[in-house]
């Protein structure tokens, strides 16, 4: 494993680096590296790159032309990684909403017996 490899594994690990939100997606989606470089049309290498760019904001009026730049330097598809961004935003906020939120609006329907069916 290279240096890079080491350093793109760790950033995986920090919100603040691309690696944790495509982290996020591979453990959500079941994706080796191998499957996640097929969805965002790019090689291992630039794989590493990505990891290790700096995740960019999905609420900043330049999200869309932050994320050609990085799919620009690393040689990725720029409409699948915008995708994939905003994809993994609102499932962190989803996420985050059910944990903060315990009205069990996710709660899972049950059967129950009305009184009619009795």
């Amino acid at each position: 494993m290279s240096d890079l490899s080491k350093l793109a594994k760790i950033a995986s690990r920090r919100s603040f680096f691309l690696g944790s939100v495509l982290a996020s997606v591979a453990t959500r989606d079941h994706l080796a590296d191998e499957a996640l470089c097929s969805r965002l049309h790019c090689s291992p290498e630039a794989l590493v790159r990505l990891r290790l760019c700096r995740a960019p904001d999905v609420d900043a009026p330049t999200f869309a032309d932050d994320v050609r730049r990085i799919a620009d330097y690393c040689a990725a598809d720029f409409s699948t990684l915008l995708a994939t961004i905003k994809d993994a935003a609102i499932s962190a906020a989803v996420r985050d909403a059910s944990l903060d939120n315990n009205d069990g609006w996710l709660m899972a329907a049950r059967d129950r017996q009305d009184d009619d069916d009795t």
